[in-house]
């Protein structure tokens, strides 16, 4: 199974790549799902599926935004500090990474790529794609830091509300 040989790779690309305070998903793990995808249904249901599939994104990432009041609920109700309520919310994180490997361990087989793939399927735009994915990929990288960067900063300043 090729997916077996390069799960150490996988691993360590899911753990940076999807460390993202944006409010979407920068790894990745989106235009692979929706390759995956697109190889276990007909065309017809294609569609139907993608839109499900992009509105269960959005609920999710809105649930995730909601998810950043629990510190202060948990801090509100029980009267534990704020940095245990924080502990516990990346406690809960880290429970829902497992919960995602869990799911996702089991897939198809169908989402192989076939044995019959051709041998240079990009030929005359190798080069732009190959041009198009580091510029891609620099410019995901260098946000990342900046975005990472500047909510550091503003979590560490003083809060000026008091």
């Amino acid at each position: 199974m090729r997916c077996s040989r390069i799960f150490g790779r996988s691993f360590s690309i899911a753990f940076v790549g999807t460390m993202n305070p944006t409010s979407g998903d920068a790894s990745i793990f989106v235009p692979l799902e929706q390759t995956v995808l697109t190889q276990t249904i007909s065309a017809q249901r294609r569609t139907a599926l993608f839109a499900r599939y992009s509105v269960t994104g959005s609920c999710a990432t809105a649930l995730g935004v909601l998810a950043a009041a629990v510190p202060d609920l948990v801090t509100a109700w029980t009267g534990c500090t704020r940095p245990a309520a924080m502990q516990l919310m990346f406690g809960l994180y880290a429970v829902l990474g497992l919960l995602a490997l869990v799911l996702y361990r089991p897939l198809s087989p169908a989402v192989e790529i076939a044995d019959e793939a051709p041998k240079a399927p990009l030929r005359q735009s190798k080069m732009l794609v190959y041009g198009m994915a580091a510029l891609f990929g620099m410019d995901s990288f260098g946000t990342g830091f900046l975005v990472q960067s500047l909510l550091a900063l503003w979590l560490y300043q003083p809060s000026r509300c008091r």
